[in-house]
Order: structure tokens, then sequence, then C-alpha cells
């Protein structure tokens, strides 16, 4: 009997995150552009830079009612989780960013503080998008058969 699985939009993001990861070391698979790569490198950067499992100091920093986001070790969990951490996020990373509600500002200050100003538009746009997808309701993914 085959075993079943209940896919959500977060372990379809993380599937998507560690297919590029996998498709990045093979240089004749090029069949996106390399904007779609960085947005998602982007989005998978975000969530690594806020995850509890990835970024104790920023996940802990963010949970206090006033952060304080302008620190060596957070600017440093940023950096790793720019080069190398993105390609660790797991379904259960996603899930934990998704719920933890942040502001806006508090983006925006974390932004500021920790990622180059020529990334900036990048990375607002891989935020809103990722809050869009926070806000989007788990049935409203179609799997091809309705």
């Amino acid at each position: 009997m085959p075993i079943k699985y209940t896919l959500t939009k977060n372990d379809l993001l993380a599937e998507k995150i560690h297919k590029y990861v996998l498709d990045s070391g093979n240089s004749n698979s090029e069949k996106e552009s390399a904007t779609d790569n960085d947005y998602l490198k982007a989005k998978a950067t975000i969530i690594a830079a806020f995850a509890s499992s990835l970024s104790w100091q920023t996940f802990r920093t963010l949970k206090d009612s006033m952060p304080i986001l302008r620190s060596p070790e957070i600017k440093n969990e940023y950096d790793l989780a720019k080069s190398m951490r993105w390609k660790q996020i797991r379904s259960a990373d996603i899930q934990e960013v998704a719920s933890m509600n942040i502001s806006e500002r508090t983006f925006f200050t974390w932004l500021l503080f920790n990622v180059n100003k020529e990334e900036h538009e990048l990375y607002k746009k891989a935020w809103g998008s990722l809050r869009q997808e926070f806000a989007q309701e788990c049935d409203d993914i179609s799997n091809g058969n309705r």
C-alpha cells in the first residue's frame, strides 16, 4: 500500500529551494533566469535569518517586545544565512517564521542594519511575497486533480 503525504505550501517552498540548491551545482541546468533564482535565494535567506534553528540570536531578538536589530551577532547570523544557511531551511522553519507576525517596521529595521543597500529592493520584494504566502490559506493550493 502506498504511503500518502500531505504537502503544505511550506513544504512546496522548501522543496523549490532545495531543488534550486541541487540545480545550482549543475551549471548545465539554467532553466530559470538569474533574477528568479536571486529572488528565491532572498526569500530563503530571510527565512534562514529569522528561524530559531538557524539564527537563534535574531529569533530571540525578534521575539522581544522592543527588538534591537543592530548588533554584530545579528549581522553575523544574516551573513551566515546568506552564505550557507539558506540551503538548510525546512518546512518547519518556514512555518515558524510565518507564525512570528513580524511587522513591516521590524523587517525594514532589520533590513537597514544588516543587508547591503544594493540588495534592499530584492529583499523588499521577497519579503512582500513571503508575507502574501504566509497570509494565504493552505486550501488555496490546487493539486490539478479538481
